[in-house]
């Protein structure tokens, strides 16, 4: 018995990334970009310091942080640096998590 396999359309890129749908890498750089705007937000107000020199223009305004997150990743896909915006990601969701951890310490009653 043969199976029926269905190609692309013509002109169509049959290249997918089997870990990570790429479509969403510039929709996760930019929540990930907010996400650190907005825990940075909270740290400041508990009596933190900005440890990113290029931040503290922009200060922790998710506004501010969200737009230039979509220039930047609009740029990229533009390049066609698809890997470059991955990599990113990654450097953010550490850095997010970096801020979630300095939140939880910062509310850890118990260590005071």
């Amino acid at each position: 018995m043969r199976y029926y396999r269905p190609q692309p359309p013509l002109g169509a890129s049959n290249t997918r990334d089997p870990v990570i749908n790429l479509e969403y890498l510039p929709i996760t750089f930019v929540v990930l970009n907010v996400t650190d705007a907005y825990l940075t937000q909270l740290v400041l107000a508990l009596g933190g310091i900005e440890l990113n020199p290029l931040a503290v223009p922009f200060g922790s305004s998710m506004l501010a942080r969200g737009m230039l997150a979509v220039a930047v990743g609009t740029a990229i896909l533009f390049a066609g640096k698809r890997g470059w915006l991955r990599s990113l990601n990654v450097m953010i969701l550490w850095v997010v998590v970096w801020n979630l951890w300095q939140y939880a310490i910062a509310q850890a009653t118990w260590l005071h």
